[in-house]
């Protein structure tokens, strides 16, 4: 997607990235305010939608943060975000996001079944908000 809006003065650019949990996501950049509206793409706080994911698929995802990243944002307005997350720091957002990714791949590595998967995830994430995402994505993965 290409093209570029002005809104009360500042140019809003819509970037087609990469898969997140979707296979192709675009982001809207705001550049002057060092603002990125990154819909699917970023996670502030909740377990991240990995439902039928695969190591390379979850891959993916992580490159296309490094390409949200590359815009070098201050401030990330997510599409999914606890209430309670405490603010909406790009640097937080996109490591966090990294992180839950990177976990959910070494537990589905080393997990037997949906219930260890799960298990090991809330030992890092109990407090996220939406573990149905979690169990669902954990159920993928052992094909229940």
């Amino acid at each position: 997607m290409s093209g570029e809006l002005e809104i009360d003065g500042h140019a809003v650019r819509p970037i087609a990235l990469g898969r997140s949990d979707g296979v192709i996501n675009t982001v809207v950049h705001v550049p002057d305010l060092a603002t990125v509206v990154s819909g699917d793409v970023a996670y502030n706080n909740i377990h991240m939608w990995l439902l039928r994911s695969t190591p390379e698929t979850r891959g993916e995802w992580l490159d296309t943060l490094d390409a949200l990243a590359a815009l070098r944002p201050e401030k990330i307005i997510v599409g999914h975000k606890d209430p309670d997350a405490p603010d909406d720091n790009a640097q937080r957002i996109l490591d966090q996001s990294r992180r839950y990714i990177e976990d959910f791949d070494k537990a589905a590595a080393r997990s037997g079944s949906m219930n260890d998967l799960v298990t090991r995830m809330m030992e890092k994430y109990a407090t996220y908000g939406n573990p149905y995402t979690l169990l669902v994505a954990a159920a993928s993965q052992f094909g229940t």
